[in-house]
């Protein structure tokens, strides 16, 4: 509540302090306006690009902003994208100024000009993310970009149909789902009732034109058609088209996730559970190697769709069932944490978690695979139906998930005991650069000693591999090194530590500049 007051107060803030700026400014002189603003345009060149881009706007030379935002389209696209998430080096396009472009081109009506920058921009910008590292933000920036685009689409001069397929054509070619959003706001354009019966005719007739086929590229084409016919159907007030079109998906393509995605948004649930474990079966058992005793596998789209089934129910704990059956096959940290927040909401992590830490060190399950509902009278979940086809399988111990979860509870025995053990097995790698990182993290309050020791061993080995990004990561670790060494007053370990790796690493003569500016 403090929190939302204190927002309210800055907002507020915010407000005042505009409002007097904006009577400050009615209160100058034509002259000292401009004046200022001409002032403004010299220093700040975003500045100078807006007056610009507005002056065209107001003159109605929408072609001066086309060209300019195809000229800075370019220009954007050729830059590299990378961030070291170490040193926080790295370079970043920025396409807001781009973007401000779309919306004077949205705003002026040149809808046609948008859509034909936006396929621009898509097809340059797709090889820009494949090449690029840093952690999504050059994604984001192109997605916005795109979602005015999408904008101007209804509005523009093609038909529904035409629109669909330039929608098609993209969304084909989006590897980095920079489309999806932008999808979202197309679907809720308010098309005419007319308009979604227009289209579902026309994708119906394809369909049908193309739905038995064997050509792979028309089958990417029948795929595409499925996902807007049942969009178009829906808004075109024809639900009842919808689910004999999706068993008959079924029976050509062994398609049941579609289905069951219907059977849901009918909310018929016992009929979308039925069609869940039928194709589950139907996969699990064509997947089987006999021969081997090899389990069978299916797609993990069937726990989603059991999972959306069992919420809409309200059965919390038949949730928790299907999380623990996804951590069970998959036993990672990730999968872990999810399932400690569902088995909470039920109400049953403290037992969960138990039979959790018990399959990460000795593989054992807490029920029989192949069976259904066979589990011990302490497993406080239901069963789901999955057990009769689980197909994973660990080999314990599984020590990165077991240091992950010691840290994530602060386990810090256990912590100390399953870390120790695992580098007795593996050597070092930057494969498990974090890992290292995370656990000195979690020791250096505890058991200083140990955290130094660690980072000593990876920054030693990072120097050993001789190259400059490596000596930027053993800087990261060293830094930490000297801090905690200085915390616990030891700060003659660290002139002691540094001497060494000054005399063992004095050829290394970048590494030594580094190392002396720390």
């Amino acid at each position: 509540m403090a929190k939302e007051e204190k927002k309210s107060e800055n907002k507020n803030s915010s407000n005042n302090e505009f409002k007097s700026m904006e009577e400050f400014l009615r209160e100058l002189s034509k002259e000292k306006l401009i004046s200022f603003m001409g002032d403004l345009a010299k220093r700040y060149p975003k500045v100078a690009r807006e007056l610009k881009d507005f002056k065209n706007l107001s003159q109605g030379k929408m072609k001066k902003i086309v060209q300019e935002a195809r000229k800075e389209m370019k220009s954007l696209t050729r830059e590299s994208a990378w961030v070291n998430c170490w040193t926080g080096e790295g370079n970043m396009p920025d396409y807001s100024g781009l973007r401000k472009r779309f919306e004077y081109l949205l705003e002026g009506k040149h809808y046609d000009d948008l859509i034909e920058l936006g396929e621009e921009m898509f097809n340059e910008t797709q090889e820009q993310i494949e090449t690029s590292n840093d952690e999504g933000e050059l994604e984001e920036q192109i997605s916005s970009c795109m979602k005015v685009i999408v904008r101007a689409l209804p509005l523009s001069s093609l038909s529904i149909v035409e629109q669909i397929e330039w929608l098609s054509k993209l969304i084909d070619k989006d590897g980095f789902q920079v489309m999806e959003n932008a999808v979202g706001d197309y679907i809720r354009h308010d098309f005419s009732l007319e308009q979604w019966r227009e289209l579902a005719d026309v994708l119906k007739n394809r369909l049908e034109e193309i739905r038995k086929t064997e050509d792979i590229y028309l089958k990417h084409e029948r795929n595409i058609i499925w996902k807007w016919l049942i969009i178009a159907l829906r808004n075109a007030r024809r639900d009842d088209e919808v689910i004999p079109l999706c068993i008959r998906k079924v029976e050509d393509e062994g398609d049941y996730l579609t289905l069951i995605r219907q059977f849901i948004a009918e909310d018929r649930l016992d009929e979308a559970e039925e069609w869940v474990f039928r194709g589950v079966e139907k996969e699990y058992k064509e997947s089987m190697d006999e021969k081997k005793r090899k389990p069978g596998y299916w797609n993990s789209g069937y726990r989603d769709v059991l999972i959306a089934i069992f919420n809409k129910r309200n059965d919390l704990k038949r949730v928790a069932g299907v999380y623990a059956d996804q951590f069970f096959s998959h036993a990672s940290f990730t999968n872990y944490k999810i399932l400690e927040q569902h088995a909470k909401e039920a109400s049953s992590w403290e037992q969960v978690r138990e039979f959790c830490q018990k399959y990460l060190e000795t593989g054992k399950l807490p029920f029989v695979p192949g069976e259904k509902g066979k589990y011990p009278s302490e497993w406080p979940l239901p069963a789901t139906g999955l057990e009769e086809y689980f197909h994973g399988c660990i080999s314990p111990p599984a020590y990165q998930e077991l240091i992950q979860t010691a840290i994530y509870e602060k386990r810090i025995e256990d912590l100390i005991r399953w870390y120790d053990k695992w580098t007795e097995k593996t050597q070092l790698s930057e494969w498990y650069l974090s890992l290292y990182d995370n656990t000195a993290e979690a020791l250096k309050s505890t058991h200083p000693e140990k955290a130094v020791k660690i980072w000593k061993n990876f920054s030693e080995y990072e120097i050993s591999l001789t190259k400059e990004s490596h000596y930027k990561t053993a800087i990261t670790f060293l830094t930490k090194i000297k801090q905690l060494l200085s915390e616990n007053k030891k700060e003659y370990e660290w002139t002691t530590y540094n001497r060494y790796l000054m005399e063992e690493n004095k050829r290394k003569r970048l590494f030594i500049k580094m190392l002396k500016e720390l």
